[in-house]
């Protein structure tokens, strides 16, 4: 609902394409990708390209390290575009469990000044049906 402030109310459609590859223990990773932006006829926004490039360092087969850079044009014309780095800890602290450990530093004035977080994640058994590889 755009009136409660919680986005435009319009359709957002995302392409985006998603490329990493490993080198031993590193793993670089790339993304581009291009948003067109719902626009109602109060709040002109622009269709959007976007992208990130990083980096993780596997230490063993359960603890990685990465850092990444994100960029993305502003879908308001007047306003700077997004600029953010993140550097990351994930530790899969057995084959159900995972914690992510997060941190975010924006480049812009449309970005956060800082920023972080904490995700745990647990994967359940579902009766031998194959889970994907991670």
């Amino acid at each position: 609902s755009f009136d409660k402030g919680l986005g435009t109310g319009e359709l957002d459609v995302a392409a985006q394409f998603d490329i990493a590859a490993a080198a031993g223990d590193f793993l670089p990773f790339a993304t581009l990708g291009y948003k067109w932006n719902g626009s109602p006829k109060n709040l002109p926004l622009r269709d959007v390209a976007y992208g990130s490039v990083g980096v993780q360092y596997s230490w063993d087969d359960r603890v990685a390290t990465g850092v990444a850079f994100d960029y993305r044009q502003s879908s308001v014309r007047t306003s700077p575009d997004p600029q953010e780095g993140s550097i990351y800890l994930s530790v899969r602290v057995n084959e159900r469990f995972s914690i992510n450990l997060y941190g975010v530093k924006g480049f812009s004035d449309n970005s956060p000044a800082v920023g972080g977080g904490l995700v745990l994640t647990y994967r359940p058994d579902f009766g031998g049906v194959p889970r994907p590889p991670e």
